[in-house]
């Protein structure tokens, strides 16, 4: 077989095998009844099937972007001028604050005793504080 050729390997194997066809008559009585299984299969329904699950939550998706972009077109401006890190340093003043005036759980005053005011420390204790804060968190 080495020596033979594909062409010729081909034309040996089709004459061996040859494809064979209805008679004339019987080929436009098969065609007739393929046809008429086709007319009498049920037929599908027209339309997007793929799109009646999702349309709730397309409608919901586009809803919420159209929204965000009317928040950020409208307060965009009022968003960019929030000034975050004067805010942290407020926060931290306010949580220092309340470290310091806050007693142990263990060193509570009795009943008897006289509650003090609670003294706000001034700006000096509050930057000492939190230069101590920051070192830790260098540190």
């Amino acid at each position: 077989m080495p020596d033979e050729s594909w062409p010729n390997w081909l034309n040996r194997w089709l004459k061996a095998h040859p494809v064979k066809e209805p008679p004339a008559h019987l080929g436009a009585d098969y065609s007739k009844e393929v046809m008429r299984r086709i007319r009498s299969a049920p037929r599908p329904v027209p339309g997007l099937g793929w799109l009646t699950f999702p349309r709730p939550s397309f409608a919901l998706g586009a809803a919420l972007a159209c929204l965000l972009a009317a928040l950020l077109i409208w307060r965009g401006p009022e968003l960019a001028q929030l000034n975050l890190e004067r805010e942290l340093q407020e926060s931290d003043r306010i949580v220092l604050a309340e470290a310091v005036t806050a007693e142990p759980a263990d060193e509570q005053p009795d009943e008897t005793d006289e509650l003090a005011e609670e003294e706000v420390p001034d700006e000096e204790v509050l930057e000492e504080l939190q230069a101590l804060d920051e070192l830790e968190l260098i540190g």
